[in-house]
């Protein structure tokens, strides 16, 4: 009998394994944005992989049928022919354990998946410390080095009245490439070296982008070797106040350069990085190799005009510069947002994981309502002739369930505050762990479990108590 009862789960889990194939074909299409290149579904050809897929169906027929074939074989055919399979007591059931750990996996997914969500919303609105709307940025061609074709660029977009500003420098303010150097500061007591990253820019740059100027002023021109250092840099130094900096010499390269302004810190990277020290300069080496390649603009000069047409109008400028290259125009806020792409996967990833969880568990627990049901009907129909209400017995029958419920909630918050916890340690700049994730993931999950346990013992209840207090 045991065997019979394992070959019937083979054939459940083997047929489970073939849908699950034609399921990955389309799963995997589906998240092709998740999974790393070159996976598809032709590894189901690799022989490693065909076998252990047997292995995994032979392992999960041992796992999820010896137990019941056990169960079951040991069963007395006349307790079976009196309809009496089920046992009295049902307190220590293997049902319960297994429930309660499927309740607490699922609330560390739902906790995870509120946090991740929070997290992002703190990422994406957190002010960045420089203007990203209505904001972008054209890189011209790397082979073309000339300056003069960037120069002419700029003056026939300066003469366009739907652009507001528009200015020559490097990188944006918040990008991925960075350019360093180490930098040294003497006086009278100490010698600080630290490595100070370069921001390219000319007159307007700063103003372009709205990084307030704390103390101090702006370059004179595009060339003239001054810096304009940051917040953290100047804290660096050892000065209290942006106005100390201002006049001071940093060495490079053997030349002493003069500190003519001090710039309010903004983030140059995604929030998991620390804000470094940096300082925004002119193209210096422009006869020699410019850093000046990228055209900076902002969109909104004219109120009639809408974005589409604005970006074409810049194109058609492009074209007659540059017409052998393709125009490719960035938004600051999708660069910004860009920074994100990993944590944005990780929250669609977590919401599939989720509901697949949740969904795993509410069958389980459906499961467990059933049997403890059918072993109680005998008590639902006395306590309706003796005059329980439908709400008294609904009750009753849900209470031992949502204790379980909430015993999962107790093992899974600890598991999922540090689990969390551990996770926000990889930024720098990170939101709260509040209390109302986790009465959110609780609260979701009891109305849940409420209602998959509502719907089954409401119809016991309902059930005619005649027919439930017969005897064969």
């Amino acid at each position: 009998m045991v065997f019979q009862f394992l070959g019937e789960t083979f054939l459940l889990t083997a047929t489970a394994a073939v849908v699950s194939l034609f399921f990955s074909s389309w799963l995997i299409r589906l998240f092709s944005d998740f999974i790393p290149r070159g996976v598809s579904f032709g590894l189901f050809n690799s022989p490693v992989l065909i076998g252990s897929a047997i292995l995994l169906v032979l392992v999960l027929t041992l796992l999820s049928g010896f137990y019941p074939a056990l169960v079951l074989s040991r069963f007395k055919p006349v307790s079976v022919l009196k309809n009496q399979i089920l046992p009295g007591n049902d307190k220590t059931s293997l049902r319960k354990y297994l429930t309660v750990f499927q309740f607490a996996i699922a609330q560390v997914f739902i906790i995870a998946t509120v946090l991740v969500g929070k997290q992002i919303h703190y990422l994406m609105t957190k002010d960045m410390g420089f203007k990203t709307e209505a904001i972008a940025y054209l890189r011209t061609p790397y082979n073309e080095p000339s300056i003069d074709k960037r120069i002419r660029l700029l003056e026939k977009l300066k003469t366009d009245p739907h652009i507001q500003d528009v200015v020559l420098g490097g990188n944006p303010p918040a990008s991925r490439s960075t350019f360093s150097s180490s930098v040294v500061y003497r006086n009278e007591e100490n010698e600080v070296q630290a490595s100070l990253q370069w921001l390219y820019g000319g007159i307007d740059y700063r103003r372009l982008y709205g990084i307030p100027l704390l103390a101090g002023r702006d370059i004179l021109n595009d060339t003239i070797k001054e810096y304009v250092i940051n917040e953290t840099y100047m804290k660096l130094l050892g000065f209290k106040e942006p106005i100390e900096a201002i006049g001071k010499s940093l060495i490079l390269e053997g030349e002493a350069y003069p500190i003519v302004g001090v710039m309010k810190d903004f983030y140059q990277r995604s929030l998991r990085t620390t804000i470094k020290p940096m300082a925004l300069v002119g193209d210096w080496d422009r006869n020699e190799y410019s850093q000046f390649n990228t055209i900076h603009f902002s969109i909104g000069g004219n109120k009639t005009s809408d974005l589409t047409s604005d970006i074409a109008l810049v194109e058609n400028a492009w074209k007659s510069v540059y017409p052998n290259y393709d125009f490719d125009p960035r938004f600051i806020d999708d660069t910004v947002s860009r920074f994100y792409e990993q944590e944005r996967k990780t929250s669609a990833l977590l919401k599939w994981a989720t509901g697949l969880t949740i969904l795993i568990s509410c069958l389980g627990l459906l499961g467990l309502v059933i049997h403890t049901t059918e072993r109680r009907t005998k008590e639902i129909g006395i306590r309706k002739v003796l005059g329980a209400t439908l709400a008294q017995l609904n009750l009753l029958l849900c209470k031992e369930f949502l204790v379980l419920v909430g015993i999962a909630f107790a093992i899974a918050a600890p598991i999922a505050w540090w689990g969390l916890d551990y996770w926000l340690q990889g930024f720098a700049h990170k939101t709260v762990l509040s209390w109302w994730v986790f009465f959110l993931g609780g609260i979701t999950m009891l109305f849940i479990a409420l209602a998959i346990i509502s719907i089954r013992t409401i119809a016991a209840a309902n059930a005619d108590p005649v027919k439930s207090l017969r005897t064969e």
